[in-house]
């Protein structure tokens, strides 16, 4: 196990600098030096590891999403309101919507596979998309319209929705009864979540003010309280609750209480992301199986994605029809909509798994949208954010 981490390090970050040295963002290099490490190509990474492969990019897309709450005040929520709001599910509903038209006439899926296809492909990789929002508010592009804002706030939500949509379809592929209860979760899970993290975050400010402690114990302790609420989310099973709304909106509060120790806060996970970083996107690469792709469905595939693509811009331009964003803007919007990893890769063999005919195609899809829109997002965002975005002035 420890030459794997060591070559997941070396590897990664010689792959990253060599990418980034070709002006093409490191992250693409990191995800291929993952497909060459892993299973698919050479094999060199321990199994061990790879059996916790999902847990491990959970506990990064944790600390994505609690360096996302620690840069936003959340008075900007209250700003963007109706706009963020709809971005949440208006977008993936748009996409759901484009593979149940599309999947049965290019892919020859039942409506309803190709509305779990939907689902598979809705979510957005919030682990790849926010970690450039937190550059842009930082640099302060976007700031003034809070753009990275209501991006982040819509790719790290959008998951609840299309979780319970997944389930639902799932069930009614196998015969089983839908529960309507499990529709009126979303939106409680989310307004639980957010009381829940405002709460949390109210007593970590008060914690840390009362107590001496040293920044480092600080961190640990809103480190902490980051996995616990995530962990909570699938604790408390008989409660809904968004553990990861909770965490942002945490950090939201400190900022906007202590924006001092947001910065400490801030600080921190700024060192250490360097390394989860590499570990995140090698083991995305690595969960990459290149042996369920279907040749002859490529093509398919690709129609599918274009078509899911434009219905979803079309999505994020209704949510956005109320702001005064310009259509560079929303094109951007778009864009910062587009990468795909970690969902697709733990929900693409669900529907195989459970025996569905349409099962394998799915597959074959859920592996090309993360080799097309992993690179081409994170591509397509670093390299057009400076042209689309103003540069506002940040205090």
């Amino acid at each position: 196990m420890l030459f794997s981490v060591a070559l997941i390090l070396l590897t990664g970050l010689m792959f990253n600098r060599i990418f980034a040295k070709l002006r093409i963002p490191g992250l693409i290099g990191t995800i291929i030096a993952g497909v060459l490490l892993g299973p698919s190509v050479f094999n060199l990474i321990d199994g061990n590891i790879l059996a916790i492969a999902d847990d491990l990019m959970e506990m990064a897309l944790i600390l994505v999403l609690t360096n996302a709450g620690l840069s936003m005040d959340i008075k900007d929520l209250k700003q963007i309101g109706r706009p963020a709001i709809l971005m949440c599910f208006v977008p993936a509903l748009f996409e759901i919507l484009a593979a149940v038209i599309i999947g049965p006439l290019l892919l020859g899926l039942t409506l309803v596979e190709s509305a779990l296809l939907g689902c598979i492909l809705a979510p957005v990789a919030a682990a790849v998309c926010v970690p450039y929002m937190i550059i842009l508010i930082k640099q302060g592009y976007g700031v003034e319209k809070k753009i990275p804002h209501i991006i982040i706030a819509g790719t790290s939500i959008d998951d609840v929705l299309v979780m319970v949509l997944f389930v639902t379809f799932l069930k009614i592929a196998q015969g089983d009864k839908v529960d309507i209860f499990e529709f009126i979760q979303i939106p409680l899970s989310i307004l639980i979540g957010a009381v829940v993290g405002f709460l949390i975050g109210l007593l970590f400010v008060k914690c840390t003010t009362k107590l001496r402690m040293q920044n480092t114990s600080k961190f640990i302790f809103f480190l902490g309280l980051s996995f616990f609420l995530a962990g909570a989310e699938t604790i408390v099973e008989t409660i809904p609750f968004s553990g990861l709304l909770a965490l942002i909106i945490m950090g939201m509060v400190v900022y906007s209480k202590n924006n001092e120790l947001a910065l400490v806060m801030n600080h921190s996970l700024d060192k250490i992301w360097s390394i989860v970083e590499l570990f995140l996107f090698i083991l995305v690469g690595a969960s990459i199986d290149f042996s369920t792709i279907n040749l002859n469905l490529i093509l398919s595939a690709l129609g599918v994605l274009f078509f899911c693509t434009i219905l979803r811009y079309v999505g994020i331009l209704i949510s956005l029809q109320s702001t005064d964003m310009n259509p560079k803007e929303k094109l951007f919007c778009g864009i910062g909509y587009l990468p795909k990893t970690t969902v697709q890769a733990a929900l693409g063999a669900v529907p195989l798994s459970y025996g569905l005919a349409g099962g394998q195609t799915i597959l074959t899809v859920s592996v090309i949208s993360i080799l097309v829109f992993a690179p081409l997002g994170s591509f397509l965002i670093e390299k057009t954010y400076k042209k689309l975005l103003s540069k506002d002035n940040v205090l």
